[in-house]
């Protein structure tokens, strides 16, 4: 007996029996019965050749009042009354849906109702039309790069965190970089690419600028202070050894950023190839009172008057206005046209003559430059008045220093005696006949190495050190170099920041 049989049969032989009974009724083998009291009603499970129960649909209708529970089922499906709430039509997939309209494949599909489905679209800020693609609606403002290096960008943002205006702002008056203490960041070198040297780098016709600790600049413009940027990290001007923009030899000359110059990088002369020395009131060693003149009045230091030629390579960027040229080092020319470095150059017969000619007025770093005598073997001397090593003034180290700001060290060494003769050595500064404030002395040794000191307080301009000797009247031998076990060589070597 099929227990889906038995309920379809009860239904069909007692339709007119109230939904209030209080027992449920079976038909089995058409004969209809009264289940007892709290008996649980089991169907079988479904088989290939009927279903648990069979609700007939074709002639059914919705009741006009159904209760939590009731299942009917009529031509358009079957439907579960649950909680107050009639569920249904069910079909295949948990309901029966119709389509509207002629949706295609690809496109969104949108309910037109509560069991029917169309075709439709995306509306607001993102679109589709026909398809899966969508399309951000454009927020009104033109496509472009904003800002720059005289503008700034002014944006709306609204609350969706889309830009809904921008607009470039022009950087003036307010938009200004006010009271800039900052220094500027790169190195005058004299080798490209290279802001620190570690060689020599002699009889050079070209500096170059490069980044050091950045890329920025800092000048004034008349009215605000501004900040410039290290095009590529390097600018350069060449020195001129005649014509326009000539730098004379054993000169002393400022290097200046011009922002208004497209090189940016020039020297100021006096227009005729004069340096400092060509100032009113100036020397290679004091700047003058015109365009040498500088002062730190913004954080940063400038010209203190007119720059009237401030020359990149023979183009003359002059004149530039008091402070808006920023001041960036000072050098020597070794020559017209021409400075250098020289750290460790080889020994010469009576000296290297080691010349520091370029100095840097911001982010400095300390270096050691050497002078040798290559004397080929020893000399004498035989006076109590001080006078240069070996007769000559090339046993001397020179630098240059644009703003005061660089103390020296330097020591000198060389093997000197002689029987019942006393020798000494000592340091001069920027003199051949002065007296040591620090000497080395052999007293009545035949050989000894001697080591003498000098410290001095920064200069500003073109200086040197220069090594002097002494004996106590008696003829003394002083040796540049010695061979053997105890082979030591004379030295002068000067520390300072470059």
């Amino acid at each position: 007996m099929r227990l889906a049989s038995a309920i379809l049969c009860a239904l069909a032989l007692v339709p007119a029996l109230a939904p209030a009974q209080d027992k449920p009724l079976v038909a089995e083998s058409h004969v209809v019965k009264t289940l007892p009291a709290n008996t649980t009603l089991q169907l079988d499970p479904a088989v290939a050749s009927a279903a648990s129960v069979n609700v007939p649909c074709t002639a059914g209708a919705a009741p006009a009042s159904p209760h939590d529970g009731d299942i009917w089922c009529t031509t358009a499906g079957l439907f579960v009354r649950v909680g107050s709430t009639t569920v249904g039509p069910l079909g295949s997939g948990g309901g029966s849906l119709s389509t509207t309209g002629a949706p295609a494949a690809g496109q969104l599909a949108q309910f037109s109702g509560p069991t029917a489905i169309t075709n439709g679209d995306l509306t607001g800020d993102v679109t589709t039309s026909g398809s899966l693609a969508t399309t951000l609606a454009a927020s009104g403002v033109a496509a472009g790069t904003y800002g720059s290096s005289t503008q700034v960008a002014e944006v709306s943002v609204d609350a969706k965190g889309r830009v809904t205006a921008a607009a470039n702002v022009a950087i003036t008056g307010s938009g200004a970089v006010a009271n800039i203490t900052f220094a500027p960041q790169g190195r005058l070198t004299l080798v490209s690419a290279t802001p620190v040297m570690t060689a020599d780098e002699v009889a050079k016709s070209t500096i170059f600028y490069d980044c050091y600790v950045g890329s920025s600049v800092p000048y004034y413009d008349g009215a605000n202070d501004r900040v410039d940027t290290i095009a590529s990290c390097e600018v350069s001007t060449a020195l001129e050894s005649s014509g326009a923009g000539l730098e004379t030899a054993a000169a002393v000359f400022d290097l200046w950023w011009d922002h208004n110059a497209g090189p940016r990088l020039c020297v100021a002369t006096n227009g005729s190839g004069g340096g400092w020395a060509s100032d009113a009131g100036g020397a290679n060693t004091a700047r003058g009172t015109g365009y040498s003149q500088v002062h730190n009045v913004r954080g940063y230091w400038t010209n203190a008057n007119t720059l009237t030629h401030c020359y990149n390579a023979a183009t003359d960027e002059g004149p530039i206005s008091p402070d808006q040229a920023t001041y960036l080092g000072t050098f020597y020319t070794t020559a017209a046209g021409q400075t250098g470095i020289a750290m460790n150059p080889a020994a010469v017969s009576g000296g290297s003559n080691t010349i520091v000619g370029l100095w840097n007025g911001y982010n400095r770093v300390r270096i050691t430059a050497t002078s040798r005598d290559g004397h080929s073997s020893n000399w004498t001397y035989a006076s109590a008045t001080w006078a240069a090593l070996d007769g000559s003034t090339s046993n001397r180290v020179s630098w240059v220093d644009g703003l005061r700001q660089s103390s020296v060290l330097t020591s000198t060494g060389i093997m000197a005696g002689a029987s019942s003769v006393n020798t000494g050595i000592g340091l001069c500064l920027d003199s051949t006949t002065c007296t040591p404030a620090q000497v080395a002395l052999n007293y009545n040794t035949s050989f000894s190495y001697l080591v003498a000191t000098d410290a001095e307080p920064a200069q500003v301009g073109f200086h040197y050190e220069q090594v002097m000797q002494v004996t106590n009247g008696s003829t003394g031998d002083f040796w540049s170099s010695q061979t053997g076990p105890t082979a030591q060589q004379q030295y002068e070597a000067l520390t300072l920041e470059q």
